[in-house]
């Protein structure tokens, strides 16, 4: 267990006195903690969609089946953003499936996230969800397949760069690193940016009916900024990954880039 990892507290509801943000990226990160504790129940009633759970089967889960095949041995997975839990489950759950044996370990910013994630993954041994902010772990351990989903839309540009050259670190050789998220130049991200500024800028009687999210969401779609996926691409291939073509179904993207063994 990484020492950066394993220090932290044990118990993810306990509180911590409040720290003053010193930076834009730190204002950001406590605004989208705050939405996300606060929508907390929400997200914890949501499942994902059809489209959303296809790309994942077609790019993680696959990458998991594809390492245990090539080890023979159980396959570690991290996923940075792990949210309420439900990739933690859907993975458990393939995993008995298809008989591939697997550790998972969600790092998390949200403590109430955490809480209903390890809530889903119960007693499954090598198996846990931590309170944890990626930015500031230290890459001393290695994984098989490192996974974001619908992370990155809450990143700021210069965030790409910084979290994929850092998530490549935690690659084991052989392992897979996969962004599934949606594309910042599409018909959907080009209506949510509109969406967004109507919903900021205009008058409420001028708005019309809005698009996608509901108004509670208005504060988080302040943070969200769709990542251009060929950028990633990009990114991964100079920080010495193999990527593979762009998967897109639906209104979901997603790109594996694999580590040389």
């Amino acid at each position: 267990m990484p020492p950066s990892i394993a220090t932290l507290p044990a118990n993810p509801t306990r509180k911590r006195a409040p720290l003053a943000p010193r930076s834009r990226d730190e204002q950001r990160r406590a605004l989208i903690r705050e939405q996300f504790v606060d929508l907390h129940a929400d997200f914890d009633r949501s499942r994902p969609s059809q489209p959303l759970c296809e790309i994942v089967r077609r790019t993680v889960v696959n990458a998991i089946e594809a390492r245990h095949r090539a080890t023979g041995r159980r396959v570690r997975v991290l996923e940075v953003g792990c949210g309420v839990g439900n990739w933690a489950e859907y993975l458990l759950a393939a995993s008995d499936e298809n008989q591939v044996p697997m550790e998972y370990l969600g790092l998390d910013f949200a403590p109430p996230c955490v809480q209903s994630c390890n809530r889903r993954i119960g007693n499954r041994v090598g198996s846990r969800a931590v309170v944890a902010d990626f930015e500031s772990l230290t890459p001393d351990s290695s994984y098989d397949v490192v996974f974001f989903v619908e992370v990155f839309c809450h990143l700021r540009k210069h965030q790409d760069d910084e979290w994929l050259r850092k998530a490549s670190q935690w690659l084991a050789p052989g392992g897979a690193l996969i962004i599934v998220d949606k594309e910042r130049h599409s018909r959907h991200g080009w209506r949510v940016r509109w969406d967004l500024f109507k919903r900021t800028v205009l008058p409420a009687s001028w708005r019309g009916r809005g698009y996608y999210f509901p108004e509670k969401y208005n504060t988080l779609l302040t943070t969200l900024r769709y990542p251009h996926f060929r950028h990633l691409a990009g990114t991964m291939k100079r920080a010495g990954l193999r990527v593979q073509p762009i998967e897109r179904h639906g209104l979901f993207n997603a790109v594996v880039g694999c580590r040389e063994s």
